[in-house]
């Protein structure tokens, strides 16, 4: 199978340095130009009346969630995922400072098994 770019490509690499023909192809291909002056917006009425909708839906999903409690708890709801000794663990990166803020908020240190937080298999 022929790769469909290929004619564009064969153009392009057969203008040289011929200016004017590196123009036609431009226009040709409607390619912008680097010092073109105008803005691309939407000018269909159906294309921004559907941007507008899908806004309007993120936000009012976001609002809902917002009045529903979703965003409240977030620190809760990360650790979720973790178990009690998930916690506790032994990690050799920590400063002591970090240790004991942990030790103190979670409970005393465990060791941790050979393959946990890089300690091994």
């Amino acid at each position: 199978m022929t790769n469909p770019l290929k004619w564009i490509t064969i153009a392009i690499d057969s203008l040289g340095s011929d200016l004017a023909a590196h123009r036609r192809w431009v226009r040709l291909l409607r390619i912008p130009s680097s010092n073109a002056r105008h803005f691309l917006f939407p000018s269909s009425l159906a294309v921004i009346l559907t941007g507008l909708g899908l806004a309007f839906l993120a936000l009012g999903a976001f609002v809902w969630g917002w009045l529903a409690g979703a965003f409240s708890r977030l620190d809760a709801q990360a650790r979720v995922i973790l178990d009690d000794r998930d916690l506790r663990l032994a990690r050799p990166w920590e400063t002591p400072r970090q240790r004991l803020e942990r030790e103190v908020e979670y409970g005393p240190e465990c060791p941790a098994a050979p393959g946990e937080w890089g300690d091994g298999a």
